[in-house]
């Protein structure tokens, strides 16, 4: 019995042995592969100055993935500046599997978009995460292509339209003052608002004027408490009929009479925003590295990630909502009813989240 015992042992530790020799040889092999590809791909443009990296990551790799990767706009910087031309400051990257080469110059910038557009070919790559439903506005890639989308969308830019979206707008940069600057500024430290206040404005005033919903930016302080849990699936509310009538009540001589809302349709804004969120955090980092990287070919895991990261549910959210959107303005048009183009409307100064349908 010991010595079957040993001879299993010995057996697994060769085996063990042989898989991580056969580990070290195809990173060695795939290491010089790669540092290959990246001075064929450095001959190209070596009369740009700049440096190289082997993959473009999410995080920063010292030596691998250093300059760039998400979120790595102050690493971007500090090598236009350590290694980019003086003038313009271009500066390029080479990769096992292309160049980037970025542009720091406004007059370059110009040439390559309007003056010579047509010499310049986008990446699809680059506009992957823009396709989750299909071909559209954002994802083209050239004019032609974008010429469609635009006749098909321009309407919803009529002079009519963009009068509500002034209207909405205007409340809420009212709701941003009165929630984020009341609330925070004091006359001996002041208040300084962020790029990211202005970032949560400008979605509030979309998902108002366009979905018709409340992403809830300027409310969750003192209007509801919810939390959402895309990865197990569920939604969570923390408040009775009874609370909610009570601190309603009790609340609204604080709130803005134009922010008065009906929890239900705040809670479907908040949710669909966290949907969206977790579509252009953790789905475009998996679209990027799994579905559409050529080098690593790990697409087969896209699919069982994308379910256990909550992907999957947090796309099919958002695709259920675009169709309730896209069925009831249908339904209008075939019944020929008069439309209401404020669906989130202002009357008399009172919030109400109707349809959920705008433009």
């Amino acid at each position: 019995m010991t010595s079957a015992l040993s001879i299993l042992v010995a057996t697994w530790s060769y085996l063990c042995m042989d898989a991580l020799l056969l580990l070290v040889a195809f990173l060695v092999l795939w290491f010089l592969y790669a540092t290959c590809c990246i001075y064929w791909n450095y001959r190209k443009v070596k009369h740009i100055p700049g440096s190289f990296q082997y993959f473009f990551s999410f995080i920063p790799i010292p030596f691998f993935a250093e300059h760039i990767y998400f979120g790595g706009e102050d690493t971007v910087e500090k090598l236009i500046q350590e290694k980019g031309e003086a003038k313009t400051g271009l500066v390029r990257v080479s990769m096992a599997s292309k160049n980037v080469v970025i542009l720091n110059d406004p007059h370059l910038i110009k040439e390559m978009t309007v003056t010579k557009e047509k010499c310049f070919k986008k990446n699809p790559e680059t506009y992957n995460a823009f396709r989750t439903f299909g071909d559209n506005i954002l994802s083209a890639c050239n004019h032609e292509e974008w010429k469609i989308h635009h006749k098909i969308c321009s309407p919803a830019f009529s002079s009519r339209n963009l009068q509500h979206l002034t209207q909405v707008a205007g409340h809420c940069v009212d709701e941003m003052v009165e929630f984020r600057w009341k609330r925070n500024y004091s006359i001996e430290q002041g208040f300084q608002m962020d790029m990211k206040d202005y970032s949560d404005l400008t979605l509030h005033i979309l998902g108002l004027s366009v979905f018709g919903l409340n992403f809830g930016f300027f409310t969750s302080i003192t209007c509801h408490s919810s939390s959402m849990n895309l990865d197990n699936k569920n939604v969570h509310t923390n408040h009775s009929n009874h609370s909610n009538h009570t601190n309603h009540s009790n609340n609204n001589h604080n709130i803005p009479k134009y922010h008065q809302f009906h929890h239900d349709t705040l809670n479907k804004g908040i949710e669909f925003r966290k949907a969206i969120e977790v579509m252009f955090t953790r789905g475009v980092i998996l679209e990027n590295f799994l579905k559409y990287e050529s080098f690593f070919p790990f697409g087969w895991m896209y699919g069982l990630l994308s379910k256990v990261l909550g992907v999957e549910k947090a796309i099919q959210m958002v695709s259920d909502q675009l169709d309730e959107i896209i069925a009831t303005r249908k339904r209008q048009i075939l019944n020929k009813e008069e439309y209401n183009h404020q669906d989130v409307e202002f009357n008399d100064g009172t919030f109400d989240a109707r349809d959920g349908q705008s433009l």
